[in-house]
């Protein structure tokens, strides 16, 4: 008997826990049923979806790729070389134009100067501009000689800088000694040649050289007149070269030593 009272106990004592999880469990879902039914629908949506897309992939009935036709091949396209008389043309050294238009004698007389600076290699020839490019820019901020001028007169009167008094001397402008001359001196085919020491000196001596004494009227003349300035000097003697004013011009413009000034 007391087993029956005892079996009958924990029964009721199991039904009174299970109706509070029961109560529980209503009052969360009267509290909650707003965030679970959006809950369950989103859930719904996932699914189905992906039931859906599962289902393409499998499905046999997928359309193949259309099979793109071969174009046939294109036919071989000839490419220029360095070897076409054009390329050729336009790719010319420098060097080689002075040598085509400069040998022999020109209408305006002979060019004893230019003749020479066209026996010098190229290479030497680009070397030396490039090194004597932003001195002859800063002489002409100075002193108003246009810069291409002084560049040409370099080239040519002191052979791209291999003639004796410029090897020697830093002369790079052939200018003679004189009684107001303090400096070295050098000789060379028995005349007396300034001496520098070093080329800087050579093209601010020149820079004086051309705008002072009988010279000074040149600064009169504008810095980016190279013509008058080329002819000014061979009409003050400068040089005392023949055709200096043509050589300096035929310099400048074949090798645009304008765009300097």
């Amino acid at each position: 008997m007391d087993y029956f009272c005892a079996v009958e106990f924990l029964l009721d004592k199991e039904d009174t826990a299970m109706n509070k999880y029961v109560q529980s469990t209503w009052l969360y879902l009267s509290l909650h049923w707003f965030k679970l039914g959006v809950l369950g629908i989103l859930l719904y949506a996932f699914f189905s979806n992906d039931l859906s897309f599962k289902v393409e992939l499998q499905s046999p009935d997928e359309a193949e790729p259309p099979v793109m036709e071969q174009s046939a091949p294109r036919p071989a396209v000839r490419r220029s070389t360095l070897t076409d008389n054009r390329l050729v043309g336009e790719n010319r050294g420098v060097t080689d134009r002075l040598k085509l238009l400069w040998s022999g004698t020109e209408e305006q007389g002979e060019m004893p100067l230019i003749q020479a600076l066209a026996q010098v290699p190229k290479s030497d020839i680009e070397a030396f501009l490039h090194r004597f490019i932003p001195v002859a820019v800063s002489e002409q901020q100075k002193f108003g000689v246009p810069a291409s001028l002084t560049l040409a007169n370099a080239l040519l009167l002191s052979k791209a800088g291999k003639s004796a008094a410029a090897l020697e001397g830093h002369n790079f402008f052939g200018l003679p000694c004189s009684s107001d001359w303090q400096g070295d001196t050098g000789q060379e085919n028995g005349k007396c040649y300034r001496y520098y020491e070093n080329a800087w000196m050579s093209f601010r001596d020149h820079s004086l050289y051309v705008t002072t004494g009988t010279m000074a009227k040149l600064r009169r003349l504008s810095n980016d007149d190279y013509h008058s300035w080329a002819k000014a000097l061979e009409a003050e003697g400068f040089g005392a070269k023949p055709n200096l004013a043509a050589q300096i011009i035929r310099v400048i413009e074949s090798y645009e030593l304008a765009v300097h000034d």
